[in-house]
């Protein structure tokens, strides 16, 4: 149910806990609100320094995630350099964008790992329960879809799914 690396739930626990928090959110009438977080320059960490200093910075992410995930909300690496938060009663779209913003301002900080200066950055796909989707895959679908005019836009940035 957690990701090994990380210590972050999984993708089989995300899908689980979506399933609580649905039927929760349809008796409570509230939204949910997925962040699905890709993490921008990733993949050239790995290349130029190694995957035990890449390895080291998603365990920093992890925790960066968990200190802007409420305790109702649930932190997710669904694996490589994707993460998500699953917002509950996530409120208005000014808190989610609140949450984003801090979110990529914490992650395009210059970190130090082993003696070596990185500055990644995230770009975020925001999609909201039930407007979006009634399920997992259609919000997950939504999200990643809002997630790549944020990437083309210049990156360190998010959009909601009517943003597209």
């Amino acid at each position: 149910m957690t990701d090994q690396l990380t210590g972050l739930a999984n993708r089989h626990k995300f899908y689980e806990q979506f399933d609580i928090y649905t039927e929760l959110s349809k008796r409570e009438k509230f939204t949910l609100t997925l962040m699905l977080i890709d993490l921008d320059k990733f993949k050239l960490v790995n290349d130029t320094l190694g995957h035990l200093v890449g390895d080291k910075l998603l365990k920093i992410v992890a925790d960066i995630l968990r200190l802007y995930s409420r305790d109702s909300d649930i932190a997710v690496r669904f694996g490589g350099d994707e993460f998500a938060i699953l917002m509950v009663n996530s409120g208005t779209d000014e808190n989610i964008e609140l949450i984003a913003q801090r979110i990529i301002n914490n992650l395009s900080t210059a970190l130090i790992i082993d003696g070596n200066q990185i500055k990644i950055g995230a770009s975020i796909g925001n999609a909201v329960y039930p407007k979006d989707g009634e399920s997992h895959d259609q919000l997950i679908h939504k999200a990643d879809a809002a997630m790549y005019p944020a990437k083309k836009q210049g990156r360190n940035r998010f959009c909601f799914t009517t943003q597209n």
